[in-house]
Order: structure tokens, then sequence, then C-alpha cells
């Protein structure tokens, strides 16, 4: 911790490390950016896979909050896909959560970023939640799966970060998280666990359109979930059943899509984007972003998407110290083997 109240991250022996530069102590020294969630390497399973482990830095953070009712936005998707630049946008800030400029994974595990003038228009306090993205060099897909699935449990509002277009890849992966959470979670209905899903679609570059005509990011999100191919046919059916599930555990009006053009047009500044003011970044992407924050955050439905609220439990409001333990549980379900090795 520096003199000036700011501080700086590095995990020890991960490969990158997440760096948290101008991030914020708080009065109490809690930092405002926090590992939650990470693996742990001396520690392995009957499974023969690493452990994860809950830390303490974020338990301190959520059992300060106490009573507090939170809302948890979370992110997850591909590795070096603007994730952590999203949610720094989001809370309308250039700081925040580790951005780098190389092919290294910047975020490890699971992080989380309170600011405590951030809350969602029922009055929750806004807790963002940064996740390892998937399909990187040093993790396997179980591993991906865990993390994953966490993110959903734990969360509010899931926004699955996608880049280009949502195809069958995109389906398929949604869905294997889906099933490795229901076996990590086994209280109430499988619904309850579910929280509204937002797609994300990344650096779009084409109209989305049906027969011809141009269609909104709502449904073009929709025809990507309607069943297709020949009725049959073993293969159309295997994928139209993923759809059909995905459609149940996230019905209309707790499913919305929308799509963000890229940042910037030079590479240069697409590298560094994450340093570049409003101002020196697209104006399309710029407005969007703002319009996206409005509906999300203010709860202003100004592109049709779904608002961020706060966490339920079963049907009960959730507090910061009630996220922690629920965090435990859950870490401690998978540690326990819920969690199916995926190969």
């Amino acid at each position: 911790i520096h003199g000036d109240g700011t501080y700086a991250l590095e995990e020890e022996g991960s490969g990158a490390a997440h760096r948290l530069p101008g991030a914020k102590v708080k009065r109490d020294d809690t930092p405002t950016v926090v590992r939650l969630i990470t693996q742990d390497e001396n520690e392995v399973g009957d499974d023969g896979e690493a452990l994860l482990r809950v830390e303490e830095e974020g338990l301190q953070l959520l059992e300060s909050l106490n009573e507090t009712r939170v809302a948890v936005c979370s992110v997850a998707g591909m590795y070096r896909t603007g994730k952590s630049f999203f949610l720094n946008r989001l809370a309308g800030s250039e700081g925040g959560f580790g951005v780098g400029e190389t092919t290294e994974p910047c975020t490890r595990g699971v992080w989380l970023w309170h600011r405590p003038d951030l809350k969602t228009s029922d009055g929750a306090t806004l807790l963002l939640m940064d996740t390892e993205g998937l399909a990187s060099a040093d993790q396997d897909e179980t591993y991906d799966a865990k993390v994953f699935a966490l993110a959903l449990l734990l969360s509010s509002y899931f926004v699955l970060n996608v880049v280009g277009v949502i195809d069958d890849s995109t389906i398929e992966r949604l869905h294997l998280v889906t099933e490795v959470t229901k076996r990590i979670a086994t209280e109430g209905s499988v619904e309850d666990h579910f929280p509204p899903l937002l797609v994300l679609v990344r650096d779009f570059a084409l109209t989305p359109t049906r027969d011809g005509v141009a269609i909104s990011d709502q449904e073009y999100l929709e025809d990507a979930l309607r069943d297709r191919g020949t009725p049959g046919q073993k293969r159309h059916e295997r994928r139209n059943e993923t759809r059909q599930a995905l459609r149940r555990l996230f019905p209309r009006g707790r499913r919305s899509c929308t799509t963000l053009v890229r940042p910037a047009l030079d590479e240069a500044s697409l590298r560094r984007a994450h340093a570049l003011k409003d101002e020196e970044l697209r104006e399309e992407f710029v407005a969007k972003l703002k319009l996206l924050r409005s509906s999300l955050v203010d709860g202003r439905d100004e592109i049709g998407v779904t608002t961020i609220r706060g966490k339920s439990v079963l049907g009960a409001p959730c507090s910061a110290s009630a996220l922690a333990a629920l965090a435990r549980h859950h870490v401690d379900a998978i540690n326990n083997g819920a969690a199916p090795s995926i190969r």
C-alpha cells in the first residue's frame, strides 16, 4: 500500500500477475478490488484436480459490508476479450480491474470490485465480479467450467461476453456450464439458481437479419436459441435439446442481448483502449456503452436490456455476509466433487 492511498497486488507463482495500479484502499484498509476465489496449486482433491480457495481479503470485504443488500454483476467469456475493460467502463472508471496489452491472461480466479457510490436502481450495493477467461493455455475445461459456474451462482446478473457472433460453440459452452452448475447447487428448484442473462457481443461488425430484413439485437439472440433443422435427425435433436434447456433456464424477460462495435479502429488504439478517454474511442462505442450502463445500473430501459437488481437466494434478499457464506458453500461443494471432470 503506497503513501497516497493506492496499492498494487501481484499473484505469485501464477504466471501473469493481476496488477491493480491506482486502486484505492478504504479507511478500514480493505482494498476496493480484491480476490475472492483462486486456485490452490498446493492442494489437490480426490479427482486429481487442484482445489479452489476462498480468499480472506474477499471475505473481509464482504463481511465489512455485513447486512448490506448486494447486487452482483459478473462477466465470463473467453480470455483476452475485454471483460475487465467492460466492467471498468460499466463502473464509469478507467481503473479498477487489471487490464493488459499482451496475450497473457490478466485475471486469475474470481475478483470483486466494490465502490460505495455504485448502486442499482432498487437500492442494492453493486459489486462487480471479474472472472478468469476461458480457454487459456494455462487451464483446462474442468477448471473453466468451475469458474464459469461460480460466476453464475454468485451473481444476480450474468454477462456472457462473446466476440464477433453468437455461434454453436457459444450455445454449447453455456449449456455445458449450466449442467455443471446444476450439480453444484442442489437446494430449491433449478431455475432459482440462475440469474438474468445478458449476451454481450463484442466487436460486432455485421447487421443482424432474418430473411433479408434487419432485426434487433434481442431478436438476434432469439434466433440463435430457436429450434432448427430437420425433425428426427439426431444431430439436430441434440442441439435443439440444448437450446430448449437454455430457454427454460433463462426465460424471456430474463435473457437479453446487445452488441458493441470495436472501441477503436486502429490496432495501436485497440491495444491501449483501456487507457483511452471517451473522446479517444469510437463515438458509436461510447454512445452504446452509455445506453447500456443506463439500462443495467440506472434502470432506464433504453435498449431493451434487463436491469441489474439486488441478489436473492431462494427468494430471500442476499446480504454481503450471506454472499460470503454462499461463496464458501459453493467452493466446498466443488472441492468435494460436486463439479464433474470434463474430458
